[in-house]
Parts: structure tokens; sequence; C-alpha cells
């Protein structure tokens, strides 16, 4: 059988220069989260993450050291990943760098606990992707921009998938 496939598209999230790193995810955000834990703790990497889902019967590629949080509260922590977030002592948060994969609103929201805390935060957009090279333009995404609309848009696919959350017009 043969296989045909297109990729990788877009950048990916880019680690250097920090000593700590806070990955989140939700929802499909979990399997990239854990595939980035696996390989940052390879590099010898400190890395933190929090994971958040609706209940208990949703926990999956959860681990032992992760920060899990419930929607319900029936495991982990009562609430939102940013409850999770919460629980984590941040020492340098210019050296701290914190990456988000999972639904759009669980991304505002961690991106404003970011802004708050003055980190870096790094989401990676989950858009539908028809083309995958930038020509359909049906993956857009609504950065800030100085135009006379105040944004303008860029392609998931091509520019993305992971901007930097304070750019990203929530």
């Amino acid at each position: 059988m043969e296989v045909d496939c297109l990729g990788p598209l877009g950048n990916g999230f880019d680690f250097e220069g920090f000593d700590n790193v806070i990955l989140t995810g939700g929802g499909t955000g979990v399997f990239p989260i854990n595939f980035a834990y696996e390989t940052l703790t390879a590099a010898g990497k400190n890395v933190t993450v929090c994971e958040g889902f609706r209940n208990a019967s949703q926990v999956i590629l959860n681990q032992p050291s992760y920060i899990l949080t419930t929607d319900s509260g029936d495991t982990g922590i009562k609430g939102t990943v940013i409850a999770g977030l919460d629980t984590i002592a941040i020492y340098d948060p210019s050296k701290t760098l914190i990456c988000c994969v999972g639904p759009i609103p669980m991304m505002k929201a961690v991106s404003a606990w970011a802004s708050e805390k003055n980190m870096k935060c790094l989401v990676s957009m989950e858009q539908r992707m028809a083309c995958g090279v930038g020509i359909c333009l049906c993956c857009t995404v609504k950065v800030k921009d100085e135009g006379p609309d105040g944004f303008k848009n860029v392609r998931c696919c091509k520019d993305g998938p992971v901007f930097d959350s304070r750019e990203v017009v929530w």
C-alpha cells in the first residue's frame, strides 16, 4: 500500500531561549501536547503539562505528573485549565513559555492568563485546511495589524498554525 502525504505545513512551536515550558491542552489538543512533552523531556527541558477535559470519561493520555482539570470536578481539579495553571509557581516569567492547543475559548483564556503574568504564549490554531498550501484561503486567522481595520487575515496552513497569542484577534 502506498500513502501520499503533504507535510509538515506551516510552523511549529519554538522553544529556544526558554528554561521552562508549560504545555496546555484540551480536547484533541492533548495529542500534540503529549508529543511535545515527550520531545521536550527527552531533550532535558523543564516541562509542566496542564490538561483540561469536561469530565472524567473524556480524560485521555493523562500521566500522573500532569495537572488534570475537569469542568465537572469528578476527577482532578474542578474547573478549567486556568484553575490548573493557577497552581503552578512561576519563578521567572521571562524564561517561561506557554504553548497551548485546544478549543478557541480555552486558548483565549490561556492567552489572557499568560498576558497577566507577562509570559509569552504560543497557540496552535485548529482551522480547517482544505488545500494546505495557502491557495484556497479557507483557513484564515485574524491577527492584529496597523491597517485601517486593525487586523489582517493570514493563512493558518502557511503562516501558522502556531501564532504568538498576543497577535491573534480573539
